[in-house]
């Protein structure tokens, strides 16, 4: 619940610094796609790192 009113609280913070210049700029439906486009960018950057990093290296066999 904490991290949830967390949330909120910084999202009504952020919104005049990183929204109201996006509106501004592109109008308010270009701004919603513009945010949206991000953090779908983002999703797909955290999945193919999650992805990469999550190969198993080769095992190296000695020959003795």
């Amino acid at each position: 619940m904490g991290l949830l009113v967390s949330a909120l609280f910084l999202g009504q913070f952020a919104n005049p610094w990183v929204f109201d210049p996006l509106r501004r700029a592109f109008g308010v439906e270009q701004a919603f796609l513009v945010v949206g486009a991000g953090f779908l960018a983002l999703a797909f950057i955290i999945l193919a790192q999650g992805f990469l990093s999550s190969r198993v290296p080769p095992v190296v066999r000695s020959e003795s």
